[in-house]
């Protein structure tokens, strides 16, 4: 399960913010690199990433939204 994008770190030294961090920038690769012509994500500069790691976190959302409600989001995200 995915850590949740708005709950600060709890845990001493940060490790649940720090798994969240991981896991957007996890799935913002994965967007990004979903495209033709991607050159490699480490390369990229920040005002590039940013866009994808706000659709990351968007995605999470949902996903966290799918999970607390699951008789609702049955297919309405199809």
């Amino acid at each position: 399960m995915l850590t949740n994008i708005n709950t600060p770190a709890e845990a001493p030294g940060g490790t649940e913010m720090s798994e969240t961090i991981d896991a957007v920038e996890a799935v913002a690769k994965a967007f990004y690199e979903l495209q033709d012509d991607a050159r490699g994500w480490e390369r990229e500069p920040e005002v590039l990433k940013e866009p994808f790691r706000e659709f990351a976190r968007a995605a999470i959302a949902m996903l966290h939204q799918a999970e607390e409600h699951p008789q609702t989001a049955t297919g309405s995200y199809l």
